[in-house]
């Protein structure tokens, strides 16, 4: 996850054991779905 202002790497999301293929997020949680079946949800907060 970058801060698209300053070009800054704010964390590495790591779970998914095939290509993410969506991504849907608000300010507070990510939701990242895979090729290999699952969806995970990330709570974030920069």
């Amino acid at each position: 996850v970058w801060d698209i202002r300053t070009g800054v790497r704010l964390c590495t999301l790591k779970n998914h054991t095939d290509g993410v293929t969506c991504l849907s997020f608000n300010d507070y949680m990510i939701v990242s779905g895979s090729f290999d079946g699952s969806v995970k949800l990330w709570n974030f907060r920069p």
